[in-house]
């Protein structure tokens, strides 16, 4: 009943139009995700990610009704937040009832941000770090507008697709020249080519497994979810309080993960005489560490210094005065343009802050501020072991 609830369709077997392979392009808890290829016409295929929910080992009836739930939430936000360039799209998934296996096919991207980013070293192209920026930022804005909450935003849940072939404005965070079904540096032909010639990034948001809606933040209070070095402050238990869920725990790991991408490193806060690292867990107040050169001991640039100070108005303790990610879009595109000298990128309508008396910082005060530190904290680099990186505590 569940299964039909989800609108899976019941067969034996893969679905015949897709051709599988045994590449695995992600691995967790709830199963795999493998590379496929779906016909689309012309000759062409499309490169598509299928992720695979195994019931086979499943002994519980219980579990199993848990885990077609969560199945059947993940694909319930994903059609709540409707068609957007923003958002990897769910093709018709399917359930194999010889394998007892849940497949969740979708448009499969190049690699992951984080891939990306580290593929780069953290050097990004001329514009391409304030153009992913964009992007990620206008998912967010878009799932919230759907009344959808993310709960784990992070690099890993951003895929990349590289165009080789001039679109729009070229490194623009326009992203919406792509088809959503077919994007051209998806489909697989004799020519293809390395990164070395990329003309334009484009991002994606994936992984709906942890979202919540607007609604359900108030039943939802005793959970949290996520993954540690990105969690906003508030969305750690404590003893003294329950767990808050808002738009505002996404635009926090936003601003981890723009910071990081600006920098290579993660965000340290300064509390007194003690420096704090991810997790922010029991984080109450700080000052937030302005680093004068990024993970490479190299001068931070113009754009990262334009990104790392959005970043910065982002990583605010007290959630009445954190921005909204609408906000976000518009100080980004800002950005965008100053770099570009071009007129207007984005218009958003008016307001987007949930609070007016804390502008974004100018990149000289954020220079001022990273030269003005004379004790540098321990850095939390891509090199060091993390937390582990995908909670759900029900």
């Amino acid at each position: 009943m569940t299964l039909q609830l989800a609108r899976i369709a019941m067969r034996i077997g893969d679905d015949p139009r897709y051709i599988g392979t045994s590449e695995v392009l992600g691995a967790g808890s709830f199963g795999i995700v493998t590379l496929s290829y779906r016909p689309d016409g012309g000759g062409l295929w499309l490169r598509t990610a299928v992720k695979r929910i195994s019931l086979r080992n499943v002994k519980s009836f219980s579990v199993t009704l848990q885990i077609v739930q969560l199945v059947a939430r993940e694909l319930t936000f994903l059609r709540r937040v409707g068609d957007s360039p923003y958002v990897v799209p769910l093709f018709d998934p399917w359930f194999d009832c010889v394998r007892r296996v849940i497949a969740l096919p979708m448009d499969a991207g190049e690699c992951s941000l984080e891939q990306y980013a580290l593929r780069c070293r953290y050097r990004f192209p001329p514009l391409v770090l304030l153009s992913i920026c964009v992007q990620c930022a206008r998912a967010v804005e878009h799932v919230h507008r759907h009344g959808v909450l993310h709960r784990d935003v992070k690099p890993d849940n951003f895929v990349v697709n590289i165009v080789r072939t001039a679109v729009g404005t070229g490194g623009g965070g326009g992203g919406g020249n792509v088809n959503k079904n077919s994007s051209n540096s998806n489909r697989e032909s004799s020519g293809g080519s390395g990164l070395g010639d990329a003309q334009s990034v484009l991002v994606r948001m994936v992984d709906f497994g942890l979202a919540c809606s607007v609604e359900e933040v108030v039943q939802e209070s005793k959970h949290w979810a996520g993954t540690p070095p990105y969690m906003a402050p508030e969305a750690f238990p404590d003893r003294d309080k329950v767990v808050t869920h808002s738009t505002a725990c996404d635009v926090w790991s936003l601003g981890v993960m723009f910071f990081r991408l600006a920098t290579g490193v993660f965000p340290v806060f300064q509390t007194g005489e003690t420096w704090r690292s991810p997790p922010f867990d029991a984080l109450y107040n700080g000052r937030l560490w302005m680093p004068a050169k990024n993970a490479f001991d190299e001068p931070i640039s113009a754009e990262s210094l334009a990104v790392m100070s959005i970043a910065a108005s982002m990583l605010v303790i007290d959630t009445k005065e954190r921005p909204t990610a609408e906000w976000v879009v518009q100080q980004l595109c800002r950005s965008l343009e100053d770099f570009r000298g071009e007129g207007p990128a984005c218009s958003l309508g008016q307001g987007g802050r949930t609070a007016t008396t804390q502008t974004v910082l100018s990149a000289e005060n954020v220079r001022e501020r990273a030269e003005d530190t004379a004790v540098r904290p321990p850095l939390l680099r891509d090199t060091e072991p993390l937390l582990p990186l995908r909670f759900f505590l029900l």
